[in-house]
């Protein structure tokens, strides 16, 4: 789409695709010498004060501009329409104002489709990282408590080794004390018996 604005934003030229836009998708039916910014100010899905109105009046200052704005429809539909403005000056003062517009509904849907998408991706991948992360907790926990009781094992086997030694030991020493008791029990009736006899 092709159009033109005086330095008051109205319509100086346009070519027929912006006339049948308008009239298809707006629903307005522009002509020469209509107020172009505040009829579409209306349309605007950021509103009549939003910063798609501060573009032209920095066009008309002889600053280009490049910006997407959001419109609504007769339907209230979205439509996205890229705008390019360049002023043209003459003698050193802006004159008029070029305007060039393509719509890009279908590339701005794709986007929030792609951005929601890639949002919904963000919480699937968080959900797996918070799982990853309880199933690796869970698996530290129960690798601690396998080592815990392994430790414990080792210090009951290590106790139960003792144990057995001292009872070998025990043994040892009891079967000592039983022989030296036994000889010594002998020596006793040995010598109790000689007595006895003399």
């Amino acid at each position: 789409m092709i159009w033109t604005l005086d330095t008051e934003f109205c319509i100086t030229s346009y070519n027929e695709h912006f006339r049948e836009n308008t009239e298809q998708h707006m629903g307005l039916l522009l002509a020469k010498g209509d107020d172009f910014v505040s009829l579409m100010r209306n349309k605007l899905a950021e509103g009549k004060d939003g910063p798609t109105t501060a573009k032209y009046s920095s066009a008309r200052k002889g600053i280009p501009q490049q910006f997407e704005a959001e419109l609504k429809n007769k339907y209230g539909r979205s439509l996205w329409v890229e705008t390019f403005l360049n002023p043209i000056i003459t003698d050193g003062k802006v004159t008029e104002i070029s305007c060039i517009g393509y719509g890009i509904t279908d590339r701005k849907e794709s986007q929030l489709k792609l951005m929601q998408s890639l949002g919904e991706k963000e919480v699937l991948l968080q959900e797996v990282h918070h799982r990853v992360k309880n199933n690796l907790r869970s698996s530290v926990v129960s690798f601690r408590y396998k080592v815990r009781t392994l430790a414990m094992m080792n210090v009951y086997w290590n106790c139960c080794a003792i144990a057995v030694i001292a009872y070998a030991a025990c043994r040892s020493f009891m079967k000592v004390c039983i022989r030296r008791r036994t000889s010594a029990l002998l020596i006793l009736r040995t010598t109790l018996m000689a007595s006895a006899v003399t």
